[in-house]
Order: C-alpha cells, then sequence, then structure tokens
C-alpha cells in the first residue's frame, strides 16, 4: 500500500485524528472553496477509515459522532506496531530482525490459542525437530539441506492431544520494503526432510501493510499473509511474559 498510510498510522498513534483537523489542515493550506474543500476533507477522512477498518477495535477507536481515530486506550501493542513501520523503512541487522521474528511467533501463538508454542529454526540446520514431537525425522544432511533450501524461520503448532497430528505453521518472516522480491517458504522442500504426520501450512510475515486485494492475491501465492495490521491486532490484547520482554528488547533497541 502506499507509504502515505505509515504517515497517517503515526498521526493516529501520536496524536489521534478527527475531521476538524483535517479541514482545519486544509484550510491552513489555502483551500477555501468550500465545494472543493468539503470533498479533499471528505477523501482524506476516508484514508484514515480505511486504516481504522484495517487495524481493528483493539488497536484503533473510532468515534462516529465525532468522526474521529485515536489509538485504543487498552490496547498494548502500540511499541510493536512503531517497530514494524521502523523495519519498514530501515535496513537492518540480523539481532533486530530477530526480534521481529519473535514478535511474529507470539502473534501466531495468540492466532492458534490456548496450548500453541512457538520456535525459531533457522531452516532446520541443527537437525532438531523433537520439539515437534510430530514426525518420524529430520534429513540432517547439510548438502540436503542447502539443496532444499526451507527458506523457513521459525515453526509455530498447536496440539489436539497427545498424539500426532497438529496444526503446524512453517513461518518465513520479512522485514522491509523489498519483500516482494524474495522467496517464500519451501514447504515441498521442507516435507522432503521431515517426515511430518499432518501437512504443514505455509505463513509469510511481513512489515508492510497490505489490502484485501493484496492479501487475497499474495494468500493464493505464498499461503497465510501476517502483515503489520495483522500482528498488531493480534498482540493487542497480549501482556504475557514473553511479550512483555519483547517489548523491553524493542525500547532497549530503540
Amino acid at each position: 500500500m502506499n507509504n502515505l498510510y505509515i504517515k497517517k498510522e503515526k498521526k493516529i498513534l501520536e496524536e489521534g485524528i478527527s475531521i476538524e483537523d483535517i479541514r482545519q489542515e486544509f484550510e491552513n493550506d489555502g483551500v477555501d472553496n468550500d465545494e472543493e474543500l468539503e470533498s479533499k476533507v471528505s477523501d482524506e477522512f476516508k484514508e484514515y477509515k480505511k486504516i481504522y477498518e484495517l487495524f481493528g477495535d483493539k488497536v484503533f477507536t473510532y468515534d462516529a459522532s465525532a468522526k474521529a481515530i485515536t489509538t485504543n486506550e487498552k490496547s498494548k501493542s502500540k511499541e510493536d506496531h512503531l517497530f514494524c513501520i521502523y523495519l519498514l523503512e530501515t535496513t537492518c541487522n540480523q539481532d533486530v530482525t530477530s526480534i521481529f521474528e519473535e514478535l511474529v511467533g507470539e502473534s501466531l501463538k495468540e492466532y492458534l490459542g490456548e496450548g500453541a508454542e512457538y520456535k525459531i529454526v533457522k531452516d532446520f540446520e541443527d537437525g532438531n525437530i523433537s520439539f515437534l514431537k510430530e514426525s518420524k525425522g529430520v534429513n540432517t544432511d547439510k548438502k540436503k539441506l542447502k539443496s532444499v533450501n526451507p527458506r523457513c524461520d521459525l515453526v509455530c503448532w498447536k496440539p489436539l492431544d497427545e498424539r500426532v497430528g497438529k496444526i503446524i505453521l512453517l513461518v518465513q518472516c520479512k522485514s522491509g520494503k523489498k519483500w516482494k522480491n524474495g522467496h517464500y517458504v519451501n514447504v515441498r522442500g521442507v516435507e522432503s526432510i521431515i517426515d511430518f504426520a499432518s501437512p504443514p501450512i505455509a505463513v509469510f510475515a511481513i512489515t508492510d501493510l497490505l489490502s484485501e486485494e493484496e492479501i487475497y492475491k499474495y494468500s493464493k501465492e505464498v499461503g497465510i499473509v501476517l502483515d503489520r495490521a495483522r500482528i498488531v491486532s493480534l498482540l493487542a490484547n497480549v501482556d504475557s511474559p514473553e511479550i512483555k520482554d519483547i517489548r523491553t528488547k524493542i525500547k532497549d533497541f530503540k
């Protein structure tokens, strides 16, 4: 989506926005024709309303009577939100992007619900998948791993009971603006080195913000898509020790 949305998101996060604020801004810019002014104000506020709709009530609050949008006072994910925007705008080192991977893992745990867990695996290079309690084994031959190129940063799973056959998400995380140039989780490749009892599901997590049309397009290509609206909204009510630790890392980094 247009990068102007970033400015609008920051505006809501830091100050909030109302239709009167927008009208004043246009008046200050010299728009004095009433019909033109109201048209511009209406169009601009619709753009802010789109952002509210993408993130939802847990993140932003819409006051219909005042035609104003603010950050939900109960939302705990403001730092997560600003961090995702920062990662989109900046080239970062592995230490910083690993924080994003943890953030994605926690959001997926929230998505799957109680009993869900995740582990950062870095293409299964250590050959350890015993934590899944799901597979007969993994081919740990380094040449085989390299040739397969799993492109999997973390795994999130949720068991139904103590037996095999669980929900398994294979996740790749991409920060920055060039995520479209990257490659996605190689599910078939992973299945060639790991003998899963149940077929895994690919997930692609990004710091960008996508429209519904874009979500539809990329979901067909890469599996479940997690953009920053989904990550932030999933974590809006989360205040676990794990997410607190991640948010401390974000603050320390900044």
